[in-house]
């Protein structure tokens, strides 16, 4: 049973970075503070909106896009907005997409899929059976198996329980070279 009613409600982004490092998540959960590489955040905004408009056109034949908005779930105590939602025209099951600005398949990315898909099926867009993962070279399809639900849920909960609890969780060291926060993260430890 899920139990996390006196939690707040957080992003799927929220769950997204606890999952990379549950460092970078407290800090900025409860320091408020935010990445300096705004930079970054623009490029892949411009890069996504380029992928979706790709997506639209390379899969009208089979699928239909649903516009996304943003949902929220109070079992799951989460919130979000997928970048985009195809629906199976013939087999009517749904796949959730996610646009990343790498070259790499990785697993807070792959996880972050599967945190959409317990979302988006508790708000009633069911089943989703796949997930649309669009890289810089390539696109990957994933498959939203039960235990992939259950390491999304893992996360959700670990999550809420850094939240609830207020402690400082150990980071996630082998992403350092990859964080805004190495300098100040490491005064800490």
């Amino acid at each position: 049973m899920f139990e996390l009613k006196t939690t707040p409600i957080l992003s799927v982004r929220d769950i997204e970075e606890y999952i990379f490092c549950p460092r970078l998540f407290y800090y900025r959960v409860f320091l408020s503070r935010e990445s300096f590489q705004k930079f970054w955040k623009e490029a892949g905004r411009k890069f996504e909106a380029e992928q979706i408009l790709i997506i639209k056109n390379k899969f009208t034949d089979e699928f239909t896009f649903i516009e996304p908005q943003v949902y929220e779930s109070r079992k799951y105590r989460i919130r979000g907005k997928p970048d985009f939602i195809l629906k199976h025209k013939k087999f009517k099951y749904y796949v959730v997409g996610d646009v990343k600005n790498s070259n790499r398949v990785k697993n807070e990315f792959v996880t972050t899929l599967a945190v959409y898909a317990l979302l988006l099926e508790d708000c009633g867009v069911t089943p989703v059976k796949r997930a649309l993962l669009v890289l810089q070279r390539r696109i990957e399809w994933i498959n939203i198996t039960d235990s992939l639900r259950e390491k999304a849920k893992y996360y959700i909960k670990a999550a809420h329980k850094v939240v609830k609890s207020g402690k400082i969780p150990k980071g996630n060291w082998k992403n350092c070279r990859l964080c805004d926060f190495r300098e100040y993260c490491h005064e800490k430890s």
